[in-house]
């Protein structure tokens, strides 16, 4: 479940990441504060030692198609960075850099769903309700920390 927590955290990461430079301290700050509320997420789930095992496998599963995703991000950030710093953040190089963000975005939602597919059933009822009010709950966070521009 901490590789799970840990994996959400960096595909919230990877958005944070695309914050201008100016803002980068506050966003380490943001994803720190973040990463203390999905660590106390997992232990307010109180997943038994069979539903951790499981929740392990499917994260194992799926380790390539992780570490894949997590490559296709950065090389896009990368590639974003790149075309603003050398054709301004108007060009139609930054354009398709955008755009590829966008595609890897979408390849990541995809594969973050499927993914969560396969751990919905190893939850209980209550864990899924715990869960999805979380969720809920980390978005307003995130984007009123977004909004406020304080971390």
């Amino acid at each position: 479940m901490k590789a799970k927590l840990l994996f959400l955290l960096s595909v919230a990461g990877l958005g944070l990441a695309t914050l201008v430079p100016a803002r980068a301290q506050e966003a380490g700050t943001l994803r720190q504060q973040a990463r203390e509320k999905l660590a106390d997420l997992r232990d307010d789930l109180g997943l038994d030692a069979t539903q951790k095992e499981k929740i392990r496998d499917i994260l194992v599963s799926h380790k390539a198609e992780l570490l894949a995703q997590w490559q296709l991000g950065k090389s896009a950030r990368d590639t974003m960075q790149s075309a603003v710093k050398d054709h301004g953040a108007g060009s139609p190089e930054a354009t398709a850099a955008a755009n590829g963000i966008g595609e890897v975005a979408k390849k990541r939602a995809l594969l973050v769903a499927s993914i969560a597919q396969e751990v919905k059933p190893v939850l209980t009822p209550e864990q899924i309700k715990k869960l999805e009010t979380a969720k809920e709950g980390l978005e307003k966070w995130l984007q009123e920390k977004m909004l406020s521009g304080r971390s």
